[in-house]
Formats: C-alpha cells, structure tokens, sequence
C-alpha cells in the first residue's frame, strides 16, 4: 500500500488530481500514519484502476521513457556479458576437447606401439621355436641318412660277397658242394655237443 501523495508523485501528477478521480469514481482508500502524519492510503486494487483511469502524464512519459532506456541498455549490456562469457566458455570447451583428443589418440597410438611389439616378440619367439624345431630335425633327418648310408653300404658288401661266392660256385661247383656238406655237418656236431666247429672257430677269430 502507498500513500496518494507518494502515488502522485510516482505518476507526476497533483494530489488533487488523485483526489478528483478517487471520488468521481467512488474508489474505496484507507487511512492510516506515514511519517508521524495521518494520510490516507491506497490498496493494490485502487492503484489499478487509478493506473486505468489516470492517462500518464508528459513527465510520466519522459521518466518511463528513461526508464525503459535505462532497462533496455542494462539488459543489452548484461546480453553482452552473457555472450562473452558464452564465447569464453566455448573456447574453453573447445580447448578441452581438443586435449581430451589428443590424450585420447596418445593413449590410442601408445595401445598401438604396446600391441605391436606383443606381436612382433611373440612372432620372434614363434620363430626362434620353429628354427629351433627345424634343426633338431635336421639333425635327426642327418642321422638317420648317416645310419642308412652305412646301412646301404653294408648291404652293398654283402652283396658284393654274394656275388663273388655265386662266382666261385660256378667255378668249382663240387669243390663247393663238399665245402656246403662240410659245413653243414659242423654246425649239426656243434648243436649235438654244444662245442664250436672247426669252421666257426676259424670264423669266430
């Protein structure tokens, strides 16, 4: 609640001026005591239709004019200040994900070196396993061509020997029976008596 001097003043109009509308339209007030004085008051409701009835006055208009002015340049100016600190907080948004970025293709690109070197040791090792495999077998493969080159060779002595009796034979055919029937008559002496023959013994030295 305000006063009708305190409401004229707000309006830039005269007291009387309040007064003369307040009772051409029979506009209820209060009393009450503003500043040790007795005053008439008036409520929310009456100051509405007043503000209704009262058109605004040349000093009204310049001093809501100059209001509004006023208004208009603190809000361009708090507009201002949001649009700066918008940019600013941009920026530093920008900047932020741009090192975020770069630490994340850091960690991406030192994944990468750390991967592959997992992968080359683990080749290498894959590799010394397999040379290492390759010449056990080497080796094994030489034995056995050694085992089967002295194999073959004594194969070949014996054949040689084969051949050189089968000559003989030929040559002297009963000469060979008489030594055969010798031998065989030996060898059933040594299996009856359990001693050695006169012809294993020759061939045991």
């Amino acid at each position: 609640m305000i006063t009708i001097q305190e409401y004229a003043n707000e309006r830039g109009c005269s007291r009387q001026a309040v007064y003369n509308m307040i009772n051409k339209h029979h506009l209820p007030t209060e009393n009450g005591i503003s500043n040790g004085k007795a005053a008439q008051f008036l409520s929310n409701e009456t100051v509405e239709k007043l503000n209704q009835l009262i058109r605004p006055t040349s000093k009204e208009v310049s001093t809501l004019s100059e209001s509004l002015q006023i208004d208009l340049m603190n809000r361009e100016s708090k507009l201002k200040d949001e649009a700066l600190a918008a940019k600013d907080q941009t920026i530093k948004e920008i900047g932020e994900t741009r090192a975020q970025m770069l630490e994340r293709i850091e960690a991406v690109s030192s994944d990468f070196k750390k991967e592959l070197v997992e992968i080359r040791s683990d080749y290498e090792a894959r590799l010394s396993k397999q040379e290492a495999t390759f010449l056990r077998q080497k080796s094994e493969d030489d034995d056995r061509i050694r085992s089967l080159e002295s194999e073959n060779a004594k194969l070949k002595s014996d054949l040689e020997a084969a051949l050189t009796e089968l000559e003989s034979i030929k040559q002297h055919p009963w000469k060979s029976a008489y030594a055969i029937h010798k031998q065989n008559k030996a060898d059933k002496e040594e299996s009856e008596n359990g001693t050695p023959s006169e012809g294993n013994k020759g061939s045991s030295k």
